[in-house]
């Protein structure tokens, strides 16, 4: 909780546990916008096209001279976040269902 960024640059995410972890803790995130990282929880992060380590910086140093929100240092419980792993696994599961339509 006390780290100022979280950044995940990667080419090719699953469902990233470590975003989900930063997120539920209230840590602002930067991410590439791969499949799995959308998935996560894009509105809440600030996400920049893979292999564009340029993009990558500026997001960054975006983030760290942004004022952090109140709502990134409440603490939040274990339900609060086992609440928001369900909701990513129910958004991921409609977007796919209606994929496959």
């Amino acid at each position: 909780r006390s780290i100022d960024v979280f950044v995940m640059p990667s080419r090719w995410e699953g469902l990233p546990n470590a975003l989900l972890e930063a997120l539920a803790c209230g840590v602002r995130v930067v991410a590439t916008d791969v499949p799995g990282m959308a998935e996560a929880d894009a509105d809440n992060a600030q996400l920049v096209p893979p292999d564009h380590p340029a993009a990558l910086a500026d997001a960054i140093c975006q983030v760290l001279a942004s004022p952090i929100r109140p709502a990134a240092l409440s603490l939040q419980s274990f339900e609060d976040v086992a609440s928001m792993h369900l909701a990513v696994f129910e958004r991921t599961y409609s977007r796919r269902k209606a994929s496959l339509r």
